[in-house]
């Protein structure tokens, strides 16, 4: 699955390279964008990555002048769109979000595999990405809960625990009783690095260290067994 906040600080990245420069002789040729564009040119039309803006925006890869490839592309009402794009259209994977004329709310769609702008099916996403396992047995992730917004943690309850140190990238933390963790009012994707010591019975202490991330919100569960 497409990494889409990596592809998109680089975008950033490439955009503030490229400075303030128009690219005045750099076509694109979808009307919507047309007005100022800033990126890559091949043969005087918008090729490579770039940002467009006219009465819509699109910031991301083109071909000959058209949206193909991965990029984010903004309509006049605010609705957007992140995903692959083939042609102009919205093609392969890929989230709309839509404005909700009534709450004036931007609420995100199903992630999904797109066939020439049209939404074909969903795909089931990953929800959590293990991104730090050491001296672990085992991490169990659960969610058995998608309306709220708590993180719950068991850290080995048959062991004696020291220097529990846990950071959330947002959130209030804090322990409940001396196994579980707690972290409250947090956003998602919510990342978790954890360090904690862990001794069981006569056995020798161990130091584990563990970091996730969480790419849905909801009520997680999550058990480490460290011995």
């Amino acid at each position: 699955m497409i990494n889409y906040t990596i592809l998109f600080l680089s975008y950033c990245n490439f955009s503030m390279l490229m400075g303030q420069n128009q690219t005045s002789n750099c076509k694109v040729i979808t009307p919507m964008l047309q007005g100022n564009y800033v990126g890559d040119c091949k043969d005087r039309l918008a090729h490579g990555h770039g940002t467009a803006s006219g009465k819509e925006t699109y910031e991301g890869e083109f071909k000959s002048g058209i949206p193909n490839g991965d990029g984010k592309y903004v309509y006049q009402n605010g609705s957007y769109y992140i995903g692959e794009f083939k042609a102009g259209l919205r093609h392969g994977e890929g989230r709309m979000h839509e404005l909700n004329k009534e709450t004036n709310e931007i609420k995100a769609g199903k992630y999904g595999r797109w066939k020439n702008d049209e939404f074909i099916e969903e795909i089931f996403e990953k929800k959590y990405k293990l991104i730090q396992n050491i001296n672990t047995l085992a991490v169990l992730f659960d969610k058995p809960d998608e309306n709220s917004e708590r993180v719950e943690i068991m850290l080995g309850s048959r062991s004696i625990l020291s220097g529990v140190n846990i950071n959330p990238s947002s959130g209030n933390f804090f322990m409940s009783g001396n196994n579980k963790a707690v972290i409250e009012n947090c956003t998602f994707p919510l990342t978790v690095r954890m360090t904690y010591n862990a001794q069981k019975g006569v056995s020798s202490t161990i130091t584990v260290r563990l970091e996730f991330e969480l790419e849905s919100k909801g009520h997680w569960k999550i058990t480490v067994n460290s011995q």
